[in-house]
C-alpha cells in the first residue's frame, strides 16, 4: 500500500485543496532523506527512488536547507544518473514520477521540456526542475510514520515474547506430566514455536494459543483423561494450516501488557532443560576433529636424565628454561620446535628413531644455534642424517655412532 502524504500537489487537484504546512528553521537534508528511507515501504519507493532523490538533494547548495527559500533542483538528467550511480535516464524519469506521487517532489516542466534557473540581474529567483519543497514540508507526517513503525515492531516483538514463554512453560509443564498425550503437548508446543517465528502476530493468536496453555497448566493431576478433547484437533489442525477460529487478546489501551492478565499470575515451573536451552534451533557441537598427524611416543623416559640432557644444551634453555617433566611433554615440545624450525614432523620423528631422543635433542640444540645461517633446515637435517649412517660425527662432533646418549 502506498502512502500520499498530503504535502504535494495531487493530481487533477486544485492547490488549495492541500495546502503545505509552514516549518520555520533550518533542515538538514539528510536527516528528511532517512526519513524517507524508514518509511520507503509505505511511501511504495524503491531503493532506486532513494538513490534518484539523494542525487537530487545533492545538487542543491551545501548547507542546511530553508523551506521559505528556492529548492529546485535543476540539474540534468546525466548528472543525476552520476550522482545516483549511474541509473540510465529512462529509469530517472520513472522514479521521478514515483517520488510526486509519493509527495515528496514536484515536478516543474518547462515549455520545451529543458531543466534551468531563471535568472533576473544575475540573481536566481525561479526554477524549472525537480521542487523539492514537498520534501522538506511534509517533515511532520514522515516522523509520526517513523515513530508508528517503532511502535508496531515494539508490540510485534512484545507478542512474540509472549508467545515464546508460553510455549516456553508448556514444554516445562510436559516433561513434568509425563501421563499427558505427547502427541498433542508436542503439537502445542511446535505451534507456539511457528506462532513466534513469524514476522506479524496477531493479538487472536496470542489470545487463543495463551488459553489453550492456560487451560492444560491448570489441570492439577494431568492425565490422558484429563486432557482436552479439542487441544489435539486444534494443534493438529494449526500446524497443517494457521486459519483456526481465535479470540481477542486482553491488553492494555496502549498496546502493552495488562497488569490483569493471566500469564502474570501463573505459577513458576522448574527451569528449563540442559540440551534444549529455550532455543528455536537447538545448539550442535561441533566434532572434534581426529588427529591423523605422526606422533612421536617417548612416554617411558625418567624425568631425571632429561634434567640431566637439558643441563648440557646451550640454546633450547633459552626457549625452554624449564626442562620436559616427562616423555610426553618432551615429545610435544621436541614436535612444536621443529616446526618452529621449519622442519618436517615426519623427518624429526625418523630423526628420534635413528639417533634415539638424546641425540635428537643435541641436533635440534646445534640447529638452534645455526638457524639465522640455514637456508633450508629440513635439506640440512637430512644431510646430517647420511653423514651419521656413514659413520661421520654430526653436530660439532656431539653426536657420534656408538657413543652413550646420556653422559655419566
Amino acid at each position: 500500500m502506498m502512502t500520499q502524504l498530503p504535502a504535494a500537489t495531487p493530481r487533477r487537484q486544485q492547490a488549495s485543496a492541500c495546502l503545505p504546512q509552514t516549518i520555520s528553521g533550518p533542515i538538514d537534508r539528510w536527516y528528511a532523506l532517512d526519513l524517507v528511507r524508514q518509511n520507503r515501504c509505505d511511501l511504495g519507493l524503491n531503493d532506486r527512488d532513494i538513490a534518484v532523490l539523494q542525487a537530487h538533494l545533492s545538487v542543491l547548495p551545501k548547507g542546511p536547507l530553508d523551506p521559505r527559500r528556492l529548492n529546485v533542483s535543476y540539474a540534468g538528467k546525466p548528472e543525476i544518473s552520476r550522482r545516483s550511480n549511474h541509473v540510465q535516464e529512462r529509469t530517472i524519469t520513472r522514479c521521478e514520477t514515483r517520488l510526486e506521487e509519493a509527495g515528496l517532489v514536484q515536478r516543474r516542466r518547462s515549455a520545451n521540456g529543458r531543466r534551468f534557473p531563471v535568472r533576473i540581474a544575475g540573481n536566481i529567483v525561479d526554477a524549472f526542475g525537480i521542487d523539492l519543497a514537498p520534501l522538506l514540508n511534509c517533515l511532520p507526517e514522515l516522523e509520526a510514520m517513523s515513530n508508528a513503525h517503532i511502535v508496531r515492531e515494539e508490540k510485534q516483538r512484545y507478542l512474540r515474547t509472549r508467545i515464546s514463554n508460553a510455549a516456553a512453560a508448556l514444554a516445562r509443564h510436559a516433561r513434568r506430566a509425563a501421563q499427558i498425550c505427547a502427541s498433542s503437548l508436542e503439537g502445542l508446543v511446535r505451534t507456539g514455536r511457528n506462532l513466534a517465528r513469524r514476522t506479524a502476530v496477531s493479538r487472536e493468536d496470542v489470545e487463543d494459543y495463551e488459553g489453550r496453555v492456560d487451560q492444560l497448566l491448570a489441570t492439577p493431576d494431568p492425565s490422558p483423561e484429563a486432557a482436552p478433547e479439542d487441544l489435539a484437533a486444534g494443534s493438529t489442525k494449526e500446524d497443517s494450516a494457521s486459519e483456526n477460529a481465535l479470540t481477542p487478546l486482553k491488553l492494555a489501551p496502549d498496546g502493552g501488557p495488562s497488569c490483569h492478565d493471566t500469564a502474570s499470575a501463573r505459577r513458576v515451573l522448574p527451569d528449563r532443560r540442559a540440551d534444549d536451552a529455550g532455543q528455536p534451533v537447538r545448539h550442535i557441537e561441533p566434532r572434534k576433529k581426529e588427529d591423523n598427524r605422526p606422533s612421536l611416543q617417548m612416554e617411558q623416559l625418567d624425568p631425571r636424565q632429561i634434567v640431566a640432557l637439558w643441563a648440557d644444551l646451550k640454546a633450547l634453555p633459552d626457549y625452554h628454561p624449564a626442562p620436559p617433566r616427562d616423555g610426553h611433554a618432551l615429545a610435544q615440545m621436541v614436535l612444536e620446535f621443529s616446526g618452529f624450525l621449519d622442519l618436517d614432523r615426519r623427518l624429526m620423528i625418523d630423526t628420534c628413531a635413528q639417533l634415539g631422543w638424546p641425540n635428537a635433542l643435541r641436533v635440534l640444540d646445534y640447529m638452534t644455534r645455526r638457524f639465522a645461517s640455514i637456508k633450508s633446515p629440513t635439506a640440512y637435517l637430512k644431510m646430517m642424517l647420511e653423514k651419521y649412517r656413514s659413520g661421520k660425527a654430526i653436530a660439532a662432533g656431539a653426536v657420534r655412532m656408538n657413543r652413550p646418549l646420556i653422559r655419566g
